[in-house]
This record gives C-alpha cells, sequence and structure tokens, in this order.
C-alpha cells in the first residue's frame, strides 16, 4: 500500500527521468498513461510535476495516481513532491491527473515533470504511448534524444532493446507507439489517419510494447537466432493457389516467437517487402509447427496473373514498427540501433512504403523529398557515431511546417534484430481454366479433387468430375466408391445425386447394402453376369439391389437363423436361399401365403415348414384344397 509522505517542503527536486529526456519542447499531455518497475523490495518513488496556467497564474502542481496493471486496483495518489514510501517488486501503473485550467476541453501539458525510483539507476520508466503536444512545427521545438524499445526476444523470458534515436522530430499533437504489426490492414505500409485498407478494415496502429526514457534495466539483452525449417509450400497436390479457389498454405516450424512474412515478388524486379507491388503478408507465431496463408490477391484485393513466382519466408525476432503518428517533421531524421547489455550499438536496417502518403510529401531543408521506399534491402542505420543523414543513414520527412506527409498520417517504419530467410516458388493457377470441359476448373482438379484436368470422367463412371466432386461428392478417382460391384452411375444420378435408398443415412454410391435387406449389393447379381440390373426375383420392377423384399413374399429381410447373413438360409434345400424363394419350405404354397402360424405346434413357422399340420404327410402331396370347409388349407 502506498503511503504517501509530503516532501515538497523537505526534498530537493531530481530529474532522474522526465522533462529532462524529452526536453523542454516536448511538455508531455495532461492525461498519459505511464508505468514504472520495482525490482528491488522497499524501492521509494518520487513524482513532481506541474503544468503552466494558460490563465497567467502560477504553475499548478499536477498529481499522479498509481494502480495494479493486473486487476485495475488503485494503490494511492501521489502529489507533486511527494514520495511512494517503499514498494513491493513489480510494474506498476502511473496516471498523470492532468488538469483544464481555463475550459477549453483540454487539459493542460506538463511543463516540467519527474518520476524517480529513489537510489536505483535510470531505465525504471516507461509507456506503451507517449503522447506529447508541442508548442509549434517549427524547428525550434525540434526534439533531439532516443526512446528505447523493449522488445520480445523470441521467448517469454528473453527480451531485447532497440534504441530509437531521433534527431529533428517535430509535432504538434503527436504519438509515439510501436508495436510487431504496424498498421492493421495496411501490411507494412503508410497511410493516412482513418484511411480504409484493401479488406475494407480501417488503418489502426495498436501501442503494443514498452517505450523506455532510457535503456531498461530490467532487460536480459539475449534474443533467440530465429531458424526455418520444414519449409513446405504445398496445398494438397499444389506448391500454388488459385484466386478464388484455394489458397497457397505455407506450413513451416520455427523454434522462437516471433513474426512471420510472406513475400511474393509480383512485378518480375525482386522480392521487395516494402513494395507497394509485390505481396507482403504477415503474421505473429509461436513456436512449433505453423502455417500462414495467401489467398492470390494482390494489395487491392485483385487476382494474381498465372505464373510462377519467386517468394521468401522470413521469420523475424525482435520486430517492431514504429508508427508516427501525426508527426509533421523528422529531420535528419530517425535511426534503430539494437543496444547490448555492454552499451554498444548495431545499426539496424530500416523499411518503409509511402507510396499512400507521398503526393503530400514536400522537399526537406537538404533539397531532397523524404524516400518514398526504402527498397528491398532497407536504408541502414550506420554507426552509431556518424551523424544522421537525410535519406542516407536516417529515415527523414517535413519541412519544420505544418505540412508534409506525416501531417494527418500514421508512417510506419519498421526493422527486425533476428531473422531468417527461405527462399521457394509458388504457381498461381488461372482460376478459370477448364480444359476437359466438366465444369471443374483445372486448378481444383489438379490440386484439390486430384482429377485429370484432361479428362471429364477421371474414373470412366459415367459421372462427370464435376458432379462427383461437387454433387454426388462420390470419389472421383474411383467408378465403384463402396466397392458394392455397382459403378457410381448406378448408384446415383443428376436427378438424384445422393439418393438414399434405404434411408438409413448412407448414400446409395458409399452403402454396401442399398437396400438394407442384410444381402450386401456386392452379392445381389444372382446369375453372377456382371449385370445387377436383371435381377428381379418377384417381377415387381424393382431390381434385387434396390428390393428389400427379393422374393416378394413380405418378409424384409428374411433372416431364419438370425445371424445377420440371409444367404446362408436355405429351409428347403433347393439351393435358393430363403431371401429369394417365394415357397421356402417348398410345400407348394406361396411363403407370403403362410407367413403366420404353427398349425402343428412343432415350433417351426408353417412358412417353413414342409408338413403344416404335422400329419405325416408332406402339405405339397396333400394339396392347396380346403378339405373340410373351415377355411383353413
Amino acid at each position: 500500500m502506498i503511503q504517501p509522505i509530503l516532501m515538497l517542503a523537505l526534498l530537493p527536486v531530481a530529474h532522474a527521468e522526465g522533462a529532462a529526456e524529452l526536453g523542454a519542447t516536448q511538455p508531455l499531455q495532461g492525461d498519459v498513461v505511464m508505468a514504472f518497475d520495482i525490482l528491488a523490495p522497499g524501492e521509494v518513488v518520487d513524482w513532481f510535476a506541474e503544468s503552466i496556467d494558460p490563465l497567467g497564474g502560477a504553475n499548478v502542481p499536477i498529481d499522479l495516481e498509481i494502480s495494479d496493471p493486473a486487476s485495475g486496483a488503485v494503490l494511492g495518489t501521489l502529489h507533486s513532491g511527494e514520495d511512494s514510501g517503499p514498494m513491493p517488486v513489480g510494474t506498476w501503473t502511473a496516471r498523470v491527473l492532468g488538469v483544464d485550467l481555463d475550459g477549453d476541453g483540454t487539459l493542460e501539458s506538463l511543463a516540467d515533470w519527474d518520476l524517480t525510483v529513489r537510489g536505483a539507476a535510470q531505465g525504471r520508466v516507461w509507456s506503451r504511448q507517449w503522447e506529447i503536444r508541442g508548442p509549434d512545427f517549427s524547428e525550434a521545438s525540434r526534439f533531439d534524444g532516443s526512446f528505447f524499445a523493449l522488445l520480445d526476444g523470441g521467448s517469454s523470458t528473453e527480451t531485447l532493446v532497440v534504441e530509437m534515436k531521433l534527431d529533428g522530430l517535430v509535432g504538434r499533437v503527436f504519438f509515439v507507439k510501436i508495436n510487431s504489426d504496424g498498421i492493421y490492414h495496411f501490411q507494412g505500409r503508410s497511410c493516412p489517419i482513418g484511411a480504409i485498407g484493401p479488406d475494407g478494415g480501417e488503418a489502426i496502429a495498436l501501442a503494443e510494447f514498452p517505450i523506455y526514457l532510457n535503456p531498461p534495466e530490467i532487460a536480459t539483452y539475449s534474443p533467440l537466432v530465429p531458424e526455418l525449417t520444414n519449409l513446405d509450400p504445398a496445398v494438397d497436390q499444389c506448391a500454388g493457389v488459385s484466386p478464388g479457389v484455394f489458397p497457397a498454405s505455407i506450413e513451416f516450424d520455427t523454434n522462437v516467437d516471433g513474426e512471420v512474412h510472406l513475400v511474393c515478388d509480383l512485378n518480375g524486379d525482386g522480392l521487395d517487402p516494402a513494395s507497394e507491388e509485390d505481396i507482403h503478408i504477415q503474421t505473429s507465431v509461436r513456436a512449433g509447427h505453423r502455417r500462414i496463408l495467401w489467398d492470390g490477391t494482390d494489395k487491392s484485393g485483385d487476382p494474381v496473373a498465372p505464373g510462377t513466382y519467386d517468394c521468401q519466408l522470413q521469420l523475424s525476432v525482435g520486430e517492431f514498427h514504429f508508427v508516427a503518428h501525426d508527426v509533421e517533421t523528422a529531420y535528419a531524421g530517425l535511426r534503430l540501433f539494437e543496444l547490448d547489455a555492454a552499451g554498444q550499438h548495431r545499426g539496424l536496417p530500416m523499411f518503409w512504403e509511402d507510396g499512400l502518403v507521398q503526393d503530400f510529401a514536400v522537399v526537406m531543408p537538404n533539397g531532397q523529398e523524404g524516400l518514398v521506399s526504402s527498397g528491398p534491402t532497407g536504408l541502414s542505420s550506420g554507426r552509431y557515431e556518424v551523424p544522421a543523414i537525410a535519406n542516407v543513414n536516417a529515415r527523414a520527412w517535413g519541412d519544420f511546417t505544418s505540412q508534409s506527409k506525416g501531417n494527418d498520417a500514421l508512417l510506419d517504419t519498421w526493422t527486425a534484430v533476428r531473422q531468417d530467410v527461405e527462399p521457394f516458388t509458388l504457381v498461381v493457377l488461372d482460376p478459370d481454366r477448364d480444359r476437359d470441359g466438366d465444369g471443374l476448373v483445372d486448378a481444383t482438379e489438379t490440386c484439390v479433387a486430384g482429377t485429370d484436368p484432361l479428362l471429364p470422367d477421371t474414373d470412366g463412371d459415367g459421372l462427370d468430375d464435376r458432379f462427383e466432386f461437387e454433387d454426388s461428392r462420390s470419389d472421383p478417382l474411383d467408378e465403384d466408391s463402396d466397392d458394392d460391384g455397382l459403378i457410381d452411375s448406378m448408384e446415383c444420378d443428376a436427378g438424384d445425386p445422393r439418393r438414399d435408398t434405404d434411408g438409413d443415412g448412407t448414400v446409395d454410391w458409399a452403402d454396401t447394402d442399398d437396400d438394407n435387406d442384410l444381402v450386401p449389393t456386392l452379392y445381389e447379381d444372382w446369375d453372377g453376369d456382371g449385370d445387377w440390373t436383371d435381377e428381379d426375383v418377384d417381377g415387381d420392377g424393382i431390381p434385387a439391389w434396390l428390393d428389400r423384399d427379393n422374393d416378394g413374399d413380405g418378409l424384409r429381410p428374411e433372416d431364419v437363423d438370425g445371424d445377420g447373413d440371409p444367404l446362408n438360409d436355405d429351409s428347403d434345400g433347393d439351393g435358393i436361399p430363403d431371401t429369394n424363394d417365394p415357397d421356402d419350405d417348398n410345400d407348394g404354397i406361396p411363403t407370403a401365403e403362410e407367413r403366420g402360424g404353427d398349425l402343428d405346434g412343432d415350433g417351426i413357422p408353417n412358412r417353413y415348414d414342409p408338413d403344416d399340420d404335422g400329419d405325416g404327410i408332406p402339405t405339397i402331396e396333400e394339396g392347396t384344397g380346403d378339405t373340410d370347409g373351415d377355411g383353413d388349407i
């Protein structure tokens, strides 16, 4: 629990982290949300802040609310000049409680402020989004300094640091924020604020990673080395994609958590992740077996022309996008450096693509416009000790006025600290080509159905490939999908592509007993001539494989011994199984007429009893008359 102690009259103000880093020309907005790290039990936080009274009064002290980021519970409020008392280890949210002194609806910015972890080294104070309110757009209001990005290092336990070194950053009200994806819906491209992407989504740049005012104490400075393995660009049988038919599915294994980029050279000028014309798809991944999809369309959503394209998959650790939100000028510009635990710097390549905002570019003080693109290899930040030179080692734009390509825009600049790249090729298939005219396009036949794009009926069963693949859903590669002896065209047709004769929920082409008479369809070609259509025992016009009562005796199915196999039941031993025998006991009386009862009580139903009345004389010899006139034969 914070125990505020009033220290304003007792302690000198110590500017450890705050206005000293941002400078007098970069006052903080009055409602910024920060955080600070307590790394040892009992550390104490000092707070000082004040805003200038626009009405001419004395500077006004500003309070700071401290809360638990996990629960949101407020621990307490510090007045300017107070300390927190001993704090527990952890990261704590610090919200500036600004004031609106002139009633214009805008909180006054902080003219001076300092948040200090007493007795600790710098590198404890951060925000995911620094919101700064500059006095004007002039060069006198420029910010020359650095922010430090704390980034994921490839796992949940490893981190790394990138220094964003800024020379001449100017904006009226602007935001400094970074993330792993750049601007949603724009795949690495800069755009106007509020722009709508090709997929219909509005441009959004999230504030994801912590941005420190000094090198963060909490960092491990130990990024993992990314490795892409088992790259497989095949989708089913094809290493390809057909726009609107099926996507490319590129599978791979990654040893790290990171960002994956799929880049394909669509214009033949080489692979360029910053090109507006090439395809560039990015997604975040966790370590393991993963995949990335491409639907075969370009950045405008139009189908890519058929052909073979050079592509690459890039796995990155420590990737981040610095999205300059409404920043009118960066001159001489921005540079990015990896910072290690020993304080050494390594210049990183910077990538960007400003095609959507370049029409608003202005001539910089050096007589040049800021580059529209970084090019495929990026613009190197060079050596740390070398001064920034616009368009040479620094990403730059603007001329210290209110108009530039950064005005009302989101300018995305990105890099990656560690990378692994694997090249491959992808085939884009024509989504409309159908050489055999069966209604199933070649791309689907080759890469999904597996059928021959030059044969309309690949398996020769009398059903074209499109009908089997889309309508009946039988196997277009097997003339007899259920191996019941009947080719698929005998078990389904255009009028009823998913016929289910016995209503058991299994369509005939997949049902090994179409009529559910317990006799497999395979065995209902009784004469063995290979023609199932001529088997109609009872002459009712229904072939045996579709007739549950083959002999018309009213018994369905006819399995005397109940063993599930009607073919081994031949009650009269005449070589005809009961299921096909209209007189099962060969007594001269059709089974249909003597289905019920057991006249002599011998336990054998009349239909199977050759001597129905048990008088020792076979029924067939007694004739079929009613000798006593009682109605019983």
